[in-house]
C-alpha cells in the first residue's frame, strides 16, 4: 500500500509539472499489455529518447504507438520489437516483428487512416525499415520541435471540463457547473481533443482510463 501511494504522489507530481516520463508506462500498459494478450513477445528499447515530454503530448504518442504495436501483434509469428530512440533533430518510434514478408512488401499502405493521419498532425513522416534482427518494420519520424510544450498546454478552463470527463459528467451538467453555454463547451471540447490527439469524447475517455 505504501509503495502504491508513493507512486501515486509521483505521479500527481509529474502531472502537475505537466512533463511525464511515459517510458513506464508504455512498458506497462503497451508492451506488458499485448504481451499478454496477444501471447507474443513485445520487446521494448529505449536509446536517447526525451526523460520527460509535455502531459498532453503524450496522450498523442501513446495512442499512436498503441496503433503501431497492435498492427505488429496482430501480423507477427511471435515476436514484435518497439525502440524509442531520437538525436538532437529528431525522433522515432520504430516497430518491427517477424512476419513472413518479401522486403519490396509496403506496409504502410495498410495502416489504418487514423495512424496516419495522427503522424501527419504531428508533422511527422512513416517510412518502412528492416532492424538489426533483419524484422520488417515501419519508422516514424518525429521533429523534436513536438517536445516542445507550446500548442499541447491545456488552459485552466479546458483542465476542469477533462476532469469532469473522467467521472463521466454529461456535457449539459458541464456546462450548468462551468456557467457557459453548449456551445462554449463544445468549443472547449474540440481544442481539448485537438490537443490530446483524439477525435472524440470517447477516444478521450478510453484514454483517461
Amino acid at each position: 500500500a505504501a509503495a502504491r501511494v508513493r507512486a501515486l504522489a509521483g505521479r500527481i507530481e509529474g502531472a502537475e509539472r505537466e512533463w511525464v516520463d511515459m517510458v513506464p508506462f508504455v512498458r506497462e500498459q503497451i508492451v506488458d499489455g499485448w504481451s499478454q494478450h496477444a501471447g507474443k513477445r513485445v520487446h521494448l528499447e529505449v536509446a536517447e529518447w526525451p526523460a520527460s515530454l509535455p502531459l498532453e503530448l503524450t496522450t498523442r504518442l501513446y495512442l499512436l504507438m498503441h496503433s503501431l504495436v497492435a498492427l505488429a501483434v496482430r501480423a507477427a509469428e511471435s515476436r514484435v520489437t518497439l525502440l524509442l530512440s531520437g538525436d538532437g533533430q529528431a525522433m522515432w518510434i520504430q516497430v518491427c516483428d517477424d512476419r513472413a514478408a518479401a522486403p519490396s512488401d509496403d506496409q504502410i499502405t495498410a495502416f489504418a487512416p487514423e495512424v496516419v493521419a495522427s503522424v501527419k498532425r504531428l508533422g511527422g513522416s512513416l517510412a518502412t525499415v528492416r532492424d538489426a534482427d533483419g524484422l520488417l518494420g515501419v519508422k516514424v519520424l518525429l521533429p523534436l520541435s513536438v517536445a516542445r510544450p507550446e500548442g499541447y498546454t491545456l488552459t485552466t478552463r479546458e483542465r476542469r471540463v477533462l476532469e469532469a470527463l473522467s467521472i463521466g459528467t454529461s456535457n449539459r451538467a458541464i456546462a450548468a457547473e462551468l456557467g457557459i453555454s453548449p456551445k462554449t463547451l463544445q468549443n472547449h471540447l474540440t481544442a481539448i481533443y485537438r490537443k490530446l490527439g483524439v477525435a472524440s469524447r470517447a477516444q478521450a475517455m478510453r484514454f483517461l482510463r
